[in-house]
């Protein structure tokens, strides 16, 4: 009986846990649907409008130089909105979303190394929206000021991606604090509840490296 109960037990702890898991994985797809119209009314909306004013502050006589750089400041605003709301490439390439990304919070110098040979377009937007997602979380811990850039490596071995971030520690305290931080079991959380996906982060010798690996999307 006590087997009989342990059983049902483990079984009923795992039918919350799937449930769990499916209804994080609906909400969030709900709340990247959303985030991807608002930012189609921004960049097919506003932006153009906001562009469509440059160009005629830009072409007035009577216009100051301090009004065409406060219209230069809005547009700037409003593409960088559009960009946090649904980040460029997401459907069509994770390669070229994540190196946007890494432009975007001042990685200018780290460059992206990708498998040769792969069929990224294949993968699903909401995968893609969730790796971006939690990177972008990410990179503030990995990529601190004063630290040397990132080395990024993109691969897919069979079925599996693999997205692997590694820097030279600077200060071993540092990267204490980014392995114990709550940040990093939060997103270990999140990732693992989105995608089914692993995130693993560990120091060996002077690097830090942190590990990202999801289901690729089967190849049609």
């Amino acid at each position: 009986m006590v087997l009989v109960g342990n059983a049902i037990a483990t079984w009923r702890s795992q039918r919350i846990g799937r449930q769990q898991q499916q209804a994080w994985h609906w909400w969030y797809s709900q709340q990247q649907q959303q985030q991807q119209y608002q930012a189609e009314i921004v960049r097919d909306g506003l932006l153009q409008e906001a562009f469509a004013l440059r160009r005629c502050l830009e072409g007035s006589p009577t216009i100051s130089a301090p009004y065409l750089e406060q219209s230069i400041q809005f547009y700037r605003a409003l593409e960088n909105l559009s960009n946090q709301l649904s980040p460029p490439f997401i459907e069509d390439s994770l390669p070229l979303a994540l190196q946007f990304l890494l432009k975007h919070h001042g990685q200018l110098e780290t460059s992206l190394t990708l498998e040769p040979d792969t069929d990224w377009a294949s993968d699903k937007s909401e995968s893609n929206q969730t790796v971006v997602a939690v990177v972008a979380e990410l990179l503030p811990l990995l990529a601190q000021e004063a630290q040397p850039p990132l080395q990024v490596q993109l691969w897919r071995s069979g079925t599996v991606n693999t997205l692997q971030f590694t820097r030279h520690i600077l200060h071993h305290q540092t990267a204490l604090s980014v392995l114990n931080s709550a940040e990093v079991q939060h997103l270990k959380e999140i990732f693992y509840s989105l995608l089914s996906g692993t995130l693993d982060i560990k120091q060996t010798n002077a690097e830090l490296m942190c590990q990202l690996s999801w289901r690729a999307a089967p190849v049609k």
